[in-house]
């Protein structure tokens, strides 16, 4: 892999290509500990810190560094988490998508290649 410096972009602009990264997230185990580390962030002065993001199976944080960095602090949600909206054996088969992009399953499946799962 190559790593190249972009001295032209001004600071904290990103953007997705070959080989970038999205976000960087942890589980921080609990809302208490999450909420620790969100106010220890922003005391070492990092401004750009969402709002909490209930994201069905998780709440987050997001926190995005001078340099372009996103990261996210991540709990699982407690009301089930990964199996909140379907059983613990039925884990993986189907596409799950959360409740707010619904309306947008076909538009989204059809942008998927189709892959074949073996029981």
């Amino acid at each position: 892999m190559e790593l190249r410096g972009n001295r032209t972009d001004e600071q904290g602009t990103w953007r997705f290509a070959v080989y970038t990264y999205h976000h960087f997230a942890w589980n921080l185990d609990t809302l208490d500990n999450q909420e620790a580390v969100k106010f220890d962030i922003e005391g070492a002065g990092y401004t750009d810190v969402s709002e909490l993001k209930d994201r069905t199976y998780f709440k987050s944080h997001y926190v995005r560094t001078p340099g372009g960095a996103l990261f996210e602090l991540a709990v699982t949600h407690e009301d089930g988490g990964w199996d909140c909206d379907e059983s613990p054996e039925e884990l993986g088969k189907q596409f799950m998508i959360p409740p707010h992009f619904e309306q947008d399953r076909e538009k989204i499946m059809a942008q998927l290649e189709p892959i074949t799962v073996e029981d």
